[in-house]
C-alpha cells in the first residue's frame, strides 16, 4: 500500500511547498514588513540637534541613528509621533536620517516619536523648550486660614533652575531652611510663623535655568495670611455680603455665617444663652466718601479675614450715630438679625462684632437707605438695570443710570434701562503677578430727584471655588513618564 500512494503523494507535497514560497514571496512585496528589520530597538537612537537645559528648540531636526545600516523608505512608513505632526526625512549617511517637522513644534510640548524594530518598540520623548515660569504655589494666593506651621512652596515648569535662595525672600522675614523636590523649591520655616499676619513671598525675575538662556521673565508675587493660633480652632463670624441697600420702611436684616452653635443643647431640655450681635452705625458725610471708602476695601486686602480692613480714617471722619444689639435669628439653617431701631436715609459703614468670638475684629458692612429698589441683570456686553420705590411701590421712569466711566441712560416706564458695560470691567486678572486682585471695580448711580443710590456691580460679578484655597492635594513629580 506504500507505494500505491507514494508518487502521488510526493507530488502534492512538492505542490504545497512551491505554493507556499510563491505565495510568500507576494506577500513580501504586496505588503511591506511592520518593523524595522535586522535591527534591535538598543542598536537605535534619537537625539535632538539643537537643545539645552530648557528643552529642545522648535525648529530643531532629529537625528535617528543605528548600529546597523537604515532604509529611509522604511522609517518614513515606521516612524510615529505623537502629538501627531508632519515629517520630513532626509538621509545623512548609511546609519543616520535626519527628522524635522514641516511646522515649528509648540512650546511645552512633550512629543514622543517610536518605532517598532525587529525586537520591540523603541521610543523617545522630548520636551519642546517654552516660557520658564512657576505653575503653583503652597499656600495659594491669597489663602486665608493657613496653619502656623505650614512650609512654603514653588513648583516651576523646568526643575534645572538654580540659585533659588538668592531670589525669594518673605515679609515679614522668617528663618528658615530650603529643600529641593525636583521641579518645587520648599521654604520650612524654623518657628511657627506668627498668627494672624499677611505674608507676602516674592521670587524675584531673573531666576535662571542651568545651560539654558531661559530665565523668570516676571517676578512671582504671592500672599497669604495666618491663622488666628496653633490649636486648630477657629471661631469665624463673615457677613453674607459686604455692601447693601436697605429700604427705610421694610426690615433692615442682615445675614452672616458663624462658628457658634445654635443656642440649643442637643439631648438637653435646657436652652443655651441667647446670643447677640453689637452694630455700630457711623453716618457718611457724602456719597464720595462712600464711594472711595468701599472702593479702597476691595483693592487691598479684601481676601483676608483678619487684616481685611484700613479704615481708621474712615471711622474717624464719620459720625456714630447709633449703637444696638439684637439677638440672633434662625431659619432654615440662615443666621440674621434685624435691627430693633431703623436707620434714616443716607449712606453708613456698619462695624458689627459677635460679642462670644474673644477679641473679635469688627467685620464692616457698607449700607444705603434709599427708597430705590434696583435690579441689576449682567450680561455678556451690558447690564440691564430695573428701578422702582418703595414709597410709591411703581416702577420709577426717568431714573438716570450712569456708570464710572460717565456713560448713562435713563429708564423708561417700566423703569427699565440697559447700558453697555465699560470695557475694563471683564479684563482679566494678570497671570504672572497673583498678588493682584484685578478687581476692576465697576460701580453705577441710579439718580433719582438729584438723590443718588451707588450699586458696586463687582458684587454681581461670577465667582469661582478655586482649588488653591484647600491643603489636600496630589501632583506628579514630573511631567512625563516615559514608557520603560
Amino acid at each position: 500500500m506504500s507505494q500505491f500512494f507514494d508518487r502521488p503523494f510526493s507530488k502534492a507535497i512538492a505542490s504545497i511547498t512551491i505554493g507556499a514560497l510563491l505565495a510568500g514571496v507576494a506577500l513580501y512585496f504586496i505588503f511591506p514588513s511592520s518593523k524595522v528589520t535586522r535591527i534591535n530597538a538598543k542598536d537605535l537612537a534619537m537625539k535632538a540637534v539643537m537643545q539645552d537645559g530648557g528643552g529642545v528648540a522648535a525648529d530643531s531636526p532629529f537625528i535617528l541613528s543605528s548600529s546597523g545600516s537604515l532604509d529611509i523608505d522604511q522609517v518614513k512608513a515606521l516612524l510615529a509621533v505623537q502629538p501627531h505632526t508632519e515629517l520630513n526625512f532626509t538621509k545623512k549617511s548609511d546609519k543616520e536620517i535626519e527628522v524635522s517637522a514641516k511646522e515649528k513644534l509648540q512650546p511645552n510640548h512633550v512629543y514622543q516619536f517610536s518605532i517598532p524594530t525587529q525586537d520591540q518598540k523603541a521610543s523617545w520623548a522630548f520636551q519642546v523648550k517654552g516660557e520658564f515660569h512657576s505653575i503653583n504655589t503652597l499656600p495659594g494666593n491669597q489663602a486665608t486660614n493657613v496653619p502656623l506651621n505650614t512650609g512654603i512652596e514653588v513648583t516651576f515648569t523646568h526643575e534645572t533652575y538654580k540659585d533659588f535662595e538668592k531670589y525669594f525672600s518673605i515679609s515679614p522675614s522668617v528663618p528658615g531652611a530650603f529643600e529641593r523636590h525636583k521641579r518645587t523649591t520648599a521654604f520650612v520655616p524654623s518657628k511657627p510663623l506668627a498668627p494672624k499676619t499677611i505674608y507676602t513671598v516674592i521670587v524675584k525675575k531673573g531666576l535662571p535655568l542651568e545651560k539654558s538662556d531661559l530665565k523668570l521673565e516676571d517676578e512671582l508675587t504671592f500672599q497669604f495670611e495666618t491663622t488666628a493660633s496653633d490649636n486648630g480652632k477657629l471661631d469665624y463670624f463673615e457677613l453674607s455680603t459686604d455692601q447693601t441697600e436697605w429700604s427705610t420702611t421694610a426690615d433692615q436684616t442682615i445675614l452672616f455665617r458663624n462658628g457658634i452653635s445654635k443656642p440649643t443643647t442637643v439631648g438637653s431640655t435646657i436652652p443655651a444663652p441667647q446670643q447677640t450681635i453689637a452694630v455700630a452705625a457711623y453716618k457718611m458725610n457724602n456719597k464720595n466718601t462712600y464711594v472711595t471708602s468701599y472702593e479702597k476695601l476691595i483693592n487691598t486686602t479684601y481676601w483676608a479675614t483678619f487684616n481685611r480692613y484700613q479704615l481708621k480714617d474712615i471711622l474717624s471722619s464719620s459720625a456714630k450715630v447709633k449703637e444696638l444689639t439684637a439677638p440672633i435669628q434662625y431659619d432654615n439653617y440662615q443666621s440674621f438679625i434685624n435691627l430693633p431701631e431703623k436707620l434714616e436715609k443716607g449712606y453708613y459703614l456698619l462695624a458689627i462684632t459677635l460679642p462670644d468670638i474673644e477679641n473679635m475684629e469688627p467685620r464692616y458692612m457698607w449700607v444705603q437707605v434709599t427708597p430705590l429698589a434696583t435690579y441689576v441683570q449682567l450680561n455678556q456686553n451690558d447690564a440691564v438695570f430695573w428701578v422702582n420705590s418703595t414709597d410709591t411701590k411703581s416702577a420709577v421712569k426717568g431714573a438716570k443710570i450712569t456708570f464710572s466711566d460717565g456713560s448713562s441712560a435713563m429708564t423708561d416706564a417700566t423703569g427699565v434701562a440697559k447700558l453697555s458695560l465699560p470695557q475694563t470691567f471683564y479684563e482679566k486678572a494678570d497671570p504672572k503677578n497673583t498678588s493682584k486682585t484685578n478687581q476692576n471695580s465697576i460701580h453705577a448711580e441710579v439718580t433719582v430727584n438729584g438723590e443718588a443710590t451707588v450699586l458696586f456691580l463687582d458684587k454681581y460679578r461670577p465667582q469661582k471655588n478655586l482649588a488653591k484655597q484647600y491643603y489636600t492635594y496630589g501632583y506628579t513629580d514630573r511631567p512625563t513618564y516615559q514608557p520603560t
